[in-house]
């Protein structure tokens, strides 16, 4: 019998505020992260949908403890950075969508 796994496709990407940063980003959302989202500015959509499009990033706390994925860690960026970060996750889902 098959395996059920989350076999989507991650690219690490960085941030220009921190350009040594590993950010290790999904291809697309499950259909879980989608339901329910609907409504909202883009902005605050996004806040919901990117933390559900992070895998996995080095960020620490000053206390050098890793700093959570939730939309009020994103809020601790430049606009700049989440910008982005959203780009960049677009940028990949259209090249995924390619092969």
């Amino acid at each position: 019998m098959p395996k059920f796994l989350d076999n989507r496709p991650t690219k690490v990407i960085s941030v220009p505020s921190y350009p040594d940063a590993h950010i290790e980003i999904y291809d697309s959302l499950l259909v879980g992260d989608i339901l329910g989202q609907d409504t909202g500015t883009d902005w605050e959509k996004a806040m919901v949908w990117i933390p559900r499009m992070i895998k996995s990033w080095d960020f620490t706390t000053q206390d050098d403890q890793p700093l959570p994925i939730t939309s009020d860690s994103l809020k601790l960026f430049k606009a700049a950075d989440m910008t982005h970060i959203m780009l960049e996750i677009q940028s990949f889902s259209q090249v995924v969508k390619k092969d």
